[in-house]
């Protein structure tokens, strides 16, 4: 069964040294071969957001912490603030002389007359992870968020009062900013949209974050992962938690499922081992224990016994590890790396390609009493189970 998976940008897929690892691309990949669904799902408005990163495969996309729900390229939700609102917000700035950034559905916009050291060191940065330019606050148009930087956090109720309590703040202490959006707008709202849009069950939802603004999403869940790297108050309630953004395999674990018995911390690489086994538990334990695929062969799981055409095979226990383990999980696609600790263990020492030699060995002692083929490769990726 598919699952959707929610993720947030910064400080989850996106670090600002290294931008998006490339083992983070390939596991998003992954997901899509097995055909998960997922979501970018950022505070970021769309004007802030790279063009290349609405061509890594997301189907949908859930924009300036909800301001902005996208689906398979349907806009199922958006809000913008009236021109009215965005000089209140800007006269109200420039008078507490704070740091305005507006964010268009377009552009980004910056107070060209600050010229604060700490507000141009965050506009030029905002440049950099955006891969854009900001235009001065005059330009703005189409706007449905802003943050306040440098603000004092005792201000933010004057100027939520001065907009009827319309809007409301997220502090972010990492960059002592505060993020607003519209009273009742947040990402966990972005992903009810969504999930009643497509028909998906909450119970098979998952999202990925680090911040404040990812709070609501993560509770809202039935997987609610934190990144290591998360603000304390997301530690505090996620109820799974995995490694920093920075660790260099951080996102292999989204190939499906979860374990509410996963405790905290924990590594993604520790997330997948654990997710893909105890992914469909339930389902498996109503099922029964004998198998059959493509009629000629069957699998008897609890005697670890596998025939074909009445010829029982003579597999070794890492063979049959092997095709126990995919064939629990057809059509979904597993790289090496993950089938070798799967049968091996993490802890294992020893090379993962010898996954590539013992899916050999299977083909060929099943080519013995078979033309069929089982085991599929799904090139540059790894091995599946043909349906």
């Amino acid at each position: 069964m598919s699952k959707i998976i929610f993720f947030d940008i910064d400080g989850t897929l996106y670090d600002s040294r290294i931008g998006i690892p490339e083992s983070t691309v390939n596991a998003l990949n992954r997901l899509i071969a097995n055909e998960h669904k997922i979501v970018m799902c950022t505070g970021r408005s769309k004007g802030m957001i790279p063009e290349e990163y609405f061509h890594m495969g997301f189907d949908g996309v859930i924009l300036g912490a909800g301001t902005y729900v996208e689906y398979e390229g349907k806009i199922l939700h958006q809000e913008l603030m009236t021109p009215e609102e965005v000089q209140t917000v800007i006269d109200w700035g420039k008078k507490q002389k704070i740091g305005i950034i507006l964010e268009g559905e377009k552009y980004g916009y910056y107070d060209l007359e600050n010229t604060d050291d700490y507000y141009i060191a965050m506009k030029n940065k905002t440049e950099a992870d955006c891969k854009t330019t900001l235009y001065p606050l005059n330009e703005a148009v189409d706007v449905p968020k802003w943050t306040y930087h440098h603000m004092e956090l005792s201000k933010k109720p004057e100027i939520e009062e001065i907009l009827g309590h319309k809007y409301k703040g997220t502090y972010h202490e990492p960059v002592n900013s505060v993020e607003f959006v519209p009273l009742g707008v947040n990402k966990a709202k972005g992903i009810e949209v969504i999930l009643d849009h497509t028909g998906i069950s909450r119970e098979d939802s998952y999202a990925f974050g680090d911040s404040a603004n990812d709070i609501d999403m993560i509770k809202y869940v039935k997987y609610g992962v934190a990144m290591g790297n998360s603000v304390p108050e997301l530690l505090e309630i996620a109820p799974y938690q995995t490694a920093r953004v920075d660790e260099d395999d951080k996102i292999n674990g989204l190939l499906s499922g979860g374990d509410d018995y996963i405790t905290k911390p924990f590594s993604l690489r520790e997330l997948e081992a654990r997710i893909v086994t105890n992914i469909k538990r339930e389902e498996r334990h109503q099922q029964k224990t004998e198998y059959r695929f493509m009629d000629e062969m069957l699998i008897d799981y609890s005697e670890k016994i596998v025939a074909i055409a009445g010829h029982r095979m003579e597999f070794t226990k890492i063979e049959y590890q092997i095709i126990e383990f995919l064939s629990m999980h057809p059509g979904q696609v597993f790289d090496k790396e993950r089938i070798y600790a799967q049968v091996c263990g993490y802890d294992a020492e020893g090379d993962s390609r010898t996954i590539t030699e013992l899916v050999r060995r299977i083909r060929k002692k099943i080519a013995d009493y078979s033309e069929k083929e089982y085991i599929e490769t799904v090139w540059g990726i790894g091995y599946r189970w043909k349906k």
